[in-house]
């Protein structure tokens, strides 16, 4: 909201919520608000304010709270109850099935684990190479989405960091490029049986005749609104229509080389391509845990419907076990596998690339004074000029690139040691045996990074202070 006619128009709004609550309140005869019109309320509130203000956690936040109002008959206490959901079957904790989240953090993770092994990358660089034509860019693109029909957000994530110098390099537009992203990765997700959507979707069904995966399943033929516009993305790529602020967008990107468009262009130039082990790097390293993705959440899935339990009635019965399947455990559990299977590919490749490791080049500075005032943001480094120098004290290196390696070396191994650490869980400790780790070098450059310094007596007593000069 950083423009005085929506912050104008977003107040107005929600004093309308509150006159709309206050007349809820007068006129109601205390029998309360469910399975009324109020009940739509909610929703509407946040939809509106949405639209308004462009923030969608805080409409959502306030559309939660006034339907947690109405739920609670204006009663501040039980509304707070209603709100956060301490065992009445609503609220927030009641809503969020912990084992969804487990799996979304396992796809974030491996999204990192596969653009710093490359694999986004080498995938990239075989796609611009296939790819000749602006319909191959946008076909391929919507290709890549319905492969990685797992979760939207993981189609998003990866789809998008590895079709952005595709889509870049044939002139597509970065709002066509969203566009056919985001209508690629719900719709897909939406009737794709093994997916976070159907997870969630499948445990809103309380029914003793039919189980959330069976329903689930049965309506993929009639969710017309995913079909339809899986199949507008093929049409609009092939027969190259445009229109509306679309059509805007795609002329300034073929045109006038403009892939932003918007005057404000906060993203222009914000790209940061996650190139990762060039040098090792293949299709392989993407394709293949997305696959090991898939089989583990399906065996997963048929896990928790009884297909591997010798007295359950699905007894390696597939079909029944994935009807009968806790579809947010099931993704869970194979999310975790195809996770240690990441870790341990990687690592037998020698894949799990690291960028701009610092390491202290003056004999002056200690190290452990460095080490503790990091992380530093590299995106910022400048080509070196003496320019910069003038009013600042300046220390030229000391250390020698060989001299460097070794405890560079030393915080590879340590960070690689404590993310394979992190992948053993159901122990109250683990202990390294045994450890090989083979480190390929890079290039080294020598950078001059701000550092506050501060040097003072107390008591007879030398300390030294330092502080980040870039974050403070």
């Amino acid at each position: 909201m950083e423009k005085k006619g929506t912050k104008i128009a977003y107040f107005i709004a929600l004093a309308i919520v509150v006159i709309a609550l206050v007349i809820a309140k007068v006129t109601n005869d205390g029998s309360g608000f469910v399975a009324t019109g109020w009940a739509l309320f909610p929703p509407v509130v946040a939809i509106a304010l949405a639209l308004i203000s462009k923030e969608v956690y805080s409409s959502l936040f306030l559309g939660c709270l006034a339907g947690a109002l109405l739920l609670a008959n204006f009663q501040p206490w039980q509304m707070v109850v209603n709100f956060v959901g301490a065992g009445e079957g609503v609220g927030m904790i009641n809503a969020i099935d912990i084992s969804i989240l487990i799996f979304l953090v396992m796809l974030g993770i491996m999204v990192d684990l596969m653009n710093k092994a490359g694999g986004s990358a080498a995938f990239g660089r075989w796609a611009k190479k296939a790819v000749k034509t602006r319909c191959g860019a946008q076909l391929m693109t919507m290709l890549l989405g319905v492969l990685i029909f797992i979760d939207d957000y993981f189609n998003c994530l990866t789809v998008g960091a590895v079709m952005r110098p595709v889509t870049e390099s044939h002139k597509i537009s970065r709002a066509k490029l969203a566009y056919v992203i985001d209508s690629t990765a719900a719709p897909v997700c939406m009737i794709a049986p093994v997916s976070s959507w159907a997870a969630a979707v499948s445990g809103y069904v309380q029914s003793d005749s039919v189980n959330g995966i069976q329903l689930f399943v049965a309506q993929i033929p009639w969710n017309y609104y995913c079909l339809l516009t899986l199949l507008m993305i093929v049409v609009i790529s092939i027969l190259n229509i445009d229109y509306g602020p679309m059509l805007t967008h795609e002329y300034n990107a073929q045109v006038k080389n403009d892939l932003f468009t918007t005057p404000e262009r906060p993203f222009e130039g914000a790209d940061d391509y996650e190139e990762g082990a060039k040098h090792s790097s293949s299709v392989l390293d993407l394709l293949l845990p997305v696959v090991v993705l898939i089989v583990t959440c399906i065996i997963g899935l048929i896990y928790t419907g009884g297909y591997y339990d010798d007295t359950s009635e699905y007894f390696h019965d597939f079909m029944g076990a994935f009807s009968n399947a806790s579809s947010g455990a099931g993704l869970a559990i194979g999310s975790m596998l195809a996770l240690v299977f990441t870790f341990v590919y990687f690592w037998l490749r020698g894949s799990i690339g690291f960028e701009k490791i610092p390491v202290d080049a003056s004999s002056k500075m200690p190290d452990d004074h460095m080490d503790s005032i990091e992380p530093y943001d590299y995106s910022g480094l400048k080509e070196f000029s003496t320019a910069y120098l003038p009013g600042f004290l300046a220390d030229k290196y000391d250390v020698s690139v060989k001299d460097s390696q070794k405890r560079a070396d030393t915080r590879c191994a340590s960070t690689l040691e404590d993310a394979l650490r992190g992948t053993v869980t159901g122990y109250d400790s683990c202990t390294l045996e045994h450890k090989q780790i083979d480190l390929k070098r890079g290039k080294v450059h020598y950078a001059l990074l701000p550092v506050w310094m501060l040097h003072t007596k107390w008591n007879g007593q030398d300390f030294l202070f330092a502080m980040n000069g870039q974050t403070g």
